[in-house]
């Protein structure tokens, strides 16, 4: 079955067109006379690609700055009115939406009641609400695609992955093909971290960092890796599988939420999931002071090697820990890089509060046809 979905976008844009985009999206918005300094397009070129750009719906002229001598330049900015991007977000527990208009902001951003590990039910449910979008946010809009950010490890550069069991039915499963032929739109699928890692480069405010670390500290442990402008995926799709570092006899002590959920049930507190335990966290909790400092020694261990083999911008703490946990984390790292004459990054909270990986999701059309060069 097809499903009857809101006007698709067939955008194709050039590189150029692209870059103009991404430079309205980061700094606008700009006089028209800005966007020539900012990119390597002369003037002429610019004034023809806006106008281009302006007839398809990206772009908006607003009033001229008039700046000393001279004709007036309009201001120009992105259009947010008239596309939106859907990102979905499938993990053993939830399954996140996120709709985004053009300038990166979220129109919705809900979790479902969808069963994770049901395919077919999942996609169910989406196509409600995408039904019970159509009648409001998305009747004056066009969709540019579908992102889906999926839990788990590839075998190989696919959009085939290996889920946790609880997600077992999605193994192997090609999931461009199967939500792009249920719901008729371009879609793009990215392995949960590394879409939050993509996330949190369009959503840092002023200059872009070119490169970062994005560490998902969720039921398992992972990162995504983000650098100059790109999503870095490996040779076989699995760039920021950061557990893979850990022997199976230091497993136990990676920083992931499953074992601080063991320790705390070892301590007689009664949760039944991750999603509980964050729910309602207290840093104060007999055992979390213990859990930080047991797990330090290889976090600092995993961020100067972050820095040396990476040079990032920033390596950002998110996913689903609550803020008050990627801070003591984030203590647990003072002076981790201490001794090194080398420029070290800035470790940061993600600029995202909870799990940035439906956000994600929703960036991976936009990133993929829209903007370039950030």
């Amino acid at each position: 079955m097809t499903v009857e979905t809101p006007p698709i976008a067939a955008l194709t844009l050039s590189e150029s067109e692209r870059m103009l985009l991404s430079a309205l999206f980061r700094q606008g918005p700009l006089p028209r006379s800005d966007l020539s300094d900012l990119t390597p397009l002369s003037q002429q070129s610019v004034h023809r690609l806006l106008e281009k750009l302006s007839e398809q719906g990206l772009v908006r002229f607003g009033d001229p700055q008039i700046r000393g001598r001279g004709k007036p330049s309009p201001t120009v900015c992105l259009d947010a009115s008239q596309y939106a991007s859907l990102g979905v977000s499938i993990t053993t527990e939830r399954v996140g939406l996120c709709l985004l208009d053009l300038a990166g902001q979220p129109l919705r951003d809900i979790v479902i009641d969808a069963i994770p590990g049901d395919p077919e039910s999942l996609m169910d449910r989406l196509e409600r609400q995408l039904d019970s979008w159509r009648s409001d946010l998305l009747s004056s809009r066009t969709l540019i695609g579908m992102g889906v950010g999926m839990q788990g490890w590839r075998s190989g550069r696919s959009d085939c992955f290996q889920p946790p069991e609880p997600l077992n039915l999605w193994r192997g499963l090609p999931l461009t093909e199967v939500f792009g032929d249920r719901f008729g739109m371009a879609c793009f699928a990215e392995n949960n971290s590394t879409a939050s890692a993509i996330a949190e480069h369009y959503m840092s405010s002023g200059d872009a960092e070119k490169s970062l670390i994005y560490l998902s500290f969720d039921y398992g442990f992972g990162g995504g890796v983000f650098v100059d402008g790109h999503a870095l995926i490996g040779d076989r799709g699995n760039a920021g599988e950061l557990s893979t570092l850990f022997a199976p006899e230091e497993a136990r002590s990676r920083p992931a939420l499953e074992e601080l959920l063991k320790r705390l049930r070892g301590r007689g507190m009664v949760f039944d999931t991750v999603s509980d335990m964050v729910a309602g966290f207290d840093p104060a909790w007999p055992g979390v002071d213990d859990w930080v400092r047991e797990v330090a020694p290889q976090l600092r261990l995993m961020i100067r090697a972050l820095k040396a083999i990476v040079d990032p911008g920033a390596i950002c703490f998110g996913g689903e820990a609550p803020s008050a946990l990627r801070q003591a984390l984030l203590r647990a790292c003072d002076g981790a890089m201490d001794g090194h004459g080398t420029p070290n990054p800035v470790l940061r909270e993600s600029r995202i509060s909870g799990d940035a990986a439906h956000v994600g999701a929703a960036f991976l059309p936009l990133h993929a046809t829209v903007f370039a060069g950030l």
